[in-house]
């Protein structure tokens, strides 16, 4: 009686350890899913954990640990929600989140979360910066602004003698996002001058790029305005970039060239 009653006690913790094991699978499973991967993404921009949004995130924008923490500082998102999601194959998903920050800023922003290798990823590509899902919902406060970048030294107005950068590329892949070194502020216009001196391509019938004023964010580019421009450039041409505020801080221009040829090209932007 007494090795029945050792046998079942035995058997009843064994039982135990191996629905322990199996319910903590179970739930890292059931976690480790394209949704809660971005939930985690989001909470860890929402808490300025830079670290696990590394972590986290594959950025093709080659963004630096103290360019986020330059973003994360510049813009708090304090609110966010999934809004759209859909599932292009068992290795990639989409998604759009509406995103709420400390400045009034209101954006509709399109995210890709893939596989990689076993782990779930968020993606930020080339689709997610220039797709049509990208929204900007409300520009915020450009009193914040002006008090942010007031604070990094950045001058609030320019004269009519500067032009706001200067710009040139060479050997540039297509399909490839890229921007400019320096960043600059739009003063007091809807509307800036793109000038561009030369846009060459090895593919003259297909040549074309998208130019784009933008703002870096951790969940993606807040865009101001942008222009495609197509065919092949030699001699100055000028074409309007037409924006949805007269103020605009922490602006960089934007270049994503199509096709499979490669560029170069150069210019400036002025107003």
């Amino acid at each position: 009686m007494k090795k029945l009653f050792s046998s079942l006690i035995v058997l009843l913790v064994f039982s135990v350890v191996v629905t322990s094991a199996t319910t903590s699978v179970s739930a890292v499973s059931a976690n480790n899913t394209p949704e809660s991967t971005l939930e985690e993404y989001l909470a860890a921009v929402k808490n300025e954990n830079v670290d696990q949004m590394m972590d986290l995130v594959i950025d093709e924008r080659d963004i630096s640990k103290e360019e986020y923490k330059d973003m994360l500082e510049t813009e708090k998102l304090t609110d966010y929600e999934i809004i759209k999601a859909k599932q292009i194959n068992e290795n990639k998903h989409y998604y759009v989140v509406k995103a709420s920050y400390n400045s009034g800023l209101v954006t509709e922003v399109p995210l890709e979360v893939k596989k990689v290798n076993s782990d779930w990823k968020v993606n930020i590509n080339d689709e997610t910066l220039n797709s049509d899902d990208n929204k900007t919902l409300d520009q915020g406060d450009q009193e914040y602004y002006n008090k942010i970048y007031s604070l990094k030294q950045e001058k609030a107005k320019a004269t009519p003698q500067d032009v706001l950068i200067w710009w040139d590329f060479d050997k540039r892949v297509g399909g490839k996002t890229f921007y400019s070194k320096r960043s600059f502020s739009v003063p007091n216009t809807k509307s800036l001058k793109l000038g561009i001196y030369t846009q060459l391509s090895t593919s003259p019938n297909t040549t074309s790029i998208t130019y784009a004023v933008v703002r870096k964010n951790a969940l993606g580019d807040n865009v101001w305005g942008s222009r495609k421009v197509n065919g092949h450039i030699y001699g100055d041409k000028f074409y309007t970039v037409s924006g949805k505020s007269k103020t605009f801080k922490g602006a960089q221009l934007r270049f994503t060239p199509h096709g499979s040829a490669t560029y170069s090209g150069n210019g400036g932007l002025d107003w």
